[in-house]
C-alpha cells in the first residue's frame, strides 16, 4: 500500500489503512506529525517476514515524520489522529473499520 496515493486529502477525505502509510497527491506523507500505527518491527520478526520486506512500516513512518504508536505484537490496535486512521496489523482491521465509520459519521 505504500505506493497508493489519496486523490483527495481535503477535509472530506478519511484515509484509513492498516500496516503501510499513504501519500497525498503532492507526494507528501499524510503521517507527518500524526499518531500512526502499522505492522511493528517485532511483528515482522516474529512472523519471519522481516527479511522479505523491502522496508519496515515502523521505521518508515518515523522517517516520514509520523509518531508510530503500537501495542504488544499481534494485538488488536487502531488509532485515529484527526481524520487519519490506521491499524497495527491484520487483526486490527475491524477496529480500524469501526474508527473509519465513526469518522465518516462525524
Amino acid at each position: 500500500m505504500s505506493g497508493i496515493r489519496i486523490k483527495s486529502a481535503g477535509e472530506a477525505a478519511v484515509p484509513g489503512t492498516t500496516t503501510h502509510p499513504f501519500r497525498a497527491p503532492d507526494g507528501s506523507y499524510l503521517v507527518e506529525g500524526k499518531r500512526v500505527s502499522g505492522f511493528t518491527n517485532m511483528e515482522e520478526k516474529l512472523n519471519r517476514t522481516a527479511k522479505a520486506m523491502p522496508f519496515s512500516p515502523e521505521d518508515e513512518i518515523g522517517k516520514r515524520g509520523g509518531r508510530f504508536t503500537k501495542r504488544p505484537p499481534f494485538s488488536t490496535f487502531a488509532v485515529a489522529d484527526g481524520r487519519l486512521i490506521s491499524g497495527q496489523n491484520p487483526m486490527s482491521a475491524a477496529k480500524t473499520a469501526t474508527l473509519l465509520v465513526e469518522a465518516l459519521q462525524a
